[in-house]
């Protein structure tokens, strides 16, 4: 791992899931697997999606992440 300065690192391969307990929100392609792992740590995401099904996956984090916050308004 080489540290770019305080915020940033680069690191070489790396298991997702691990790498998402370090993080405050990801962006990311919209690919299948990265948008159920980070669904699964919780973590802000957004999808810039580029192809395939990008599109759709990105779709439907914009729809449930807007049901999460109407959900979360209704509790506070």
């Amino acid at each position: 791992m080489r540290r770019t300065d305080h915020e940033n690192r680069v690191v070489g391969w790396a298991l997702l899931s691990t790498l998402l307990t370090t993080c405050d929100a990801i962006i990311h392609h919209g690919g299948a697997g990265t948008t159920l792992a980070s669904a699964h740590a919780g973590v802000p995401r957004l999808a810039i999606p580029h192809g395939a099904d990008n599109r759709i996956n990105a779709a439907m984090i914009e729809e449930n992440d807007e049901i999460v916050a109407r959900l979360t308004a209704l509790v506070k």
